[in-house]
């Protein structure tokens, strides 16, 4: 703080009037001083450092008054003289011109030093990951970020002042753009306003890819209409999009049906196929209990393991007798799945049903035709015909059991479990779904996952329609020979016109599932011959047993290449029809027992089969031999008929 001094001589020269003055000069001077020290006190050196224009000019004014007050003091000038007056006057406009700068110019709000929202908005448009484009109210590009270059290839400098929608939308659609934007100048109005919309962008090589577009509008700093877009390309999300309604489609048009509850068992989802099959629509059972299913016909401790089992987490299989809308019972095949969250509680559970009913009514209906066949052949007392037949039948049952048991095998083994899979990632991940599918390793290979998932259950559904067609069509068979098993006893008179090539297409049919378990080749070797006239289900059953007897042949064997040649050839008189394997073979010793009533090599054997083909070959006025180059050499079964056409018949 200065300390002034006066002298004698100075306040002599003073008088009363200019102390006044000099006094007023002083305090206005201090208050001034005063404030100044006030403001800094509230402002940081940064602030004041922004005040780059007024803060010299301040200083400056205040110390050119303080010089006056100085001299007019110091050197005891008179207030009254012409110098006192201009110094008086000089002080005074000075002094209020500082206080108008301090006051009024020194810290204006446009002076104010950016904050943290301009900080963060300028971080975001600097960002990589947002792409943000700035228009002026002719939709020129006024800015454009470096996201915005990485997603469009262009570089800023080749946009600034182009038109956005020319450079970066398809043709096709610039014409609706172009009038949203003119509605939008002329209203203020658009429907793409501070909301997210979807549109097809144009890359700078001329390639279209969607994305995600977002508007929002303000003024520039001389009060005109600028929009801020922000655009996300969305290519990731639409092909994850995509995969997902695949999955969907597969799990809509999946055979099996599909339902979804919730951890108590309310019903959140069902496919198609659940609709058809039970009578229900989709709004008549979302948000009941499962049970509503239930026949009440399954013993109460059958649903309480079922329960115990999926609350432990783990998977349930097996077959349930269900009821229909209208009362109607069927079975169904069963896989059900419980779905955890990431904290290991289970959320829902997922069931894939196959309806099974034809399956087990041609289960009951095999079991009581093979009881009605054994106590009729009681009952004629025919013992070799009724152990004759019985074998035949066996055979065909066994086809019979293995298609079923493939069938089983199949829906087992199905790709059930690998839907469920799917829906437990899907469950897992349903938040950053996007993600997963695009970033992470597993979820980049979900898409093909999927779709090798669709295709294998579209096999596995002809698969198991052809087994069970086949199963129908054994199952028809049985009924022909049961009403059939006296022929053999009786003259002949079932004799009808006969495809040859078509029967043996058929006998093989009927043995097809189990080669195929036992990796048995089949190769035929079929001449083009005229149907003949003779007993069409005999000549079935003797090829049906010789196909079964190869494969059985074939099965004793440790070889690789197992197969089997059917073959039909002819002359003048005769059709023949041989059934070649490369199986075990058969001794010389033995070559001439085969058709012996009796005989048999196998653990399991009775020795009827072959001795029954022989004696109905017979009959039917042919024959049936063997031939075998002995052990390892495999054998040949061949079948002669007579060739009787048909038109030499009816003469």
């Amino acid at each position: 703080m200065v300390q002034l001094s006066q002298s004698a001589s100075t306040t002599q020269v003073i008088d009363l009037s200019n102390g006044a003055i000099i006094t007023a000069i002083f305090m206005f001077s201090s208050v001034l001083m005063g404030a100044f020290k006030m403001k800094s006190e509230r402002y940081r050196l940064s602030q004041w450092l922004s005040l780059s224009s007024e803060l010299p000019a301040i200083l400056t004014i205040m110390g050119l008054t303080q010089i006056s007050m100085v001299l007019i003091w110091h050197r005891g000038i008179p207030m009254n003289t012409p110098l006192g007056i201009i110094l008086i006057a000089g002080s005074l406009l000075l002094a209020g011109a500082t206080s108008a700068l301090f006051f009024v110019g020194g810290i204006a709000p446009r002076r104010k030093p950016k904050g943290y929202a301009s900080l963060i908005m300028q971080t975001i448009f600097e960002s990589p990951i947002h792409c943000i484009v700035g228009i002026d109210q002719d939709g020129k590009i006024v800015e454009f970020n470096h996201a915005a270059e990485q997603v469009f290839g262009y570089r800023r400098a080749e946009v600034i002042g182009r038109d956005l929608i020319e450079y970066t939308v398809p043709q096709r659609q610039r014409q609706q753009l172009y009038s949203e934007l003119k509605k939008y100048l002329e209203t203020g109005e658009s429907n793409r306003l501070n909301r997210l919309t979807e549109i097809n962008a144009m890359h700078a090589t001329g390639y279209e890819f969607p994305i995600e577009l977002g508007m929002v509008e303000g003024e520039s700093e001389r009060g005109k209409r600028i929009l801020t877009l922000t655009f996300h390309s969305i290519v990731d999300r639409k092909r994850t999009e995509g995969q997902l309604r695949k999955l969907y489609q597969a799990i809509e048009h999946c055979p099996a049906t599909v339902v979804i509850t919730d951890s108590v068992g309310c019903i959140e989802y069902v496919n198609p196929k659940f609709t058809q099959l039970t009578g229900y629509e989709r709004v008549e059972v979302l948000g009941k209990d499962v049970r509503i299913l239930n026949s009440g016909k399954m013993a109460p401790e059958f649903h309480k393991d079922l329960w115990k089992t999926l609350l432990s987490g783990q998977e349930w299989r097996g077959e349930i007798l269900n009821r229909k809308q209208n009362g109607e019972l069927f079975w169904e095949s069963a896989s059900i799945s419980p779905i955890s969250n990431d904290a290991g509680k289970i959320t829902h559970f997922v069931s894939v049903k196959e309806d099974i009913t034809q399956r087990k009514q041609d289960e009951e209906d095999l079991s009581r035709l093979h009881g009605e066949l054994v106590d009729t052949c009681r009952q004629a007392g025919m013992a070799e015909v009724a152990t004759g037949v019985l074998h035949n039948v066996g055979n065909v049952l066994n086809s019979v059991n293995v298609s079923a048991t493939f069938v089983t095998e199949k829906l087992e083994n199905s790709c059930v479990s690998s839907l469920v899979k799917a829906s437990d990632v899907i469950s897992e991940h349903q938040e950053d779904l996007a993600a997963f599918l695009t970033t992470d390793e597993r979820g980049k290979s979900f898409p093909r996952f999927l779709k090798e998932l669709a295709t294998n259950l579209s096999q596995q559904r002809d698969m198991q329609l052809e087994e069970l067609r086949s199963l129908v069509k054994n199952i028809e068979h049985v009924k022909e020979i049961v009403s059939m098993q006296q022929v053999y006893a009786k003259p002949l008179g079932n004799m009808q016109a006969v495809d040859l090539v078509t029967l043996a297409k058929d006998a093989l049919k009927l043995n097809d599932t189990t080669m195929m378990r036992h990796n048995v080749d089949v190769a035929c070797e079929f001449n083009d011959i005229p149907p003949i006239v003779t007993d069409k289900h005999q000549v079935l059953q003797i090829l049906v047993n010789l196909i079964s007897n190869a494969k059985a042949a074939l099965c004793e064997t440790d070889r690789t290449d197992k197969e089997t040649i059917l073959r039909i050839t002819t002359d003048e008189t005769r059709v023949y029809v041989s059934v070649q394997d490369n199986g075990v073979g058969i001794p010389k010793e033995n070559l001439s027992k085969v058709f012996a009533n009796g005989f048999t090599t196998k653990k399991d054997g009775h020795g009827f089969g072959l001795h029954t083909s022989a004696l109905a070959a017979q009959k039917l006025g042919g024959s049936l031999s063997v031939q075998s180059d002995g052990p390892g050499q495999g054998a040949t079964f061949t079948l002669q008929l007579p060739f009787q056409r048909e038109s030499l018949c009816k003469v």
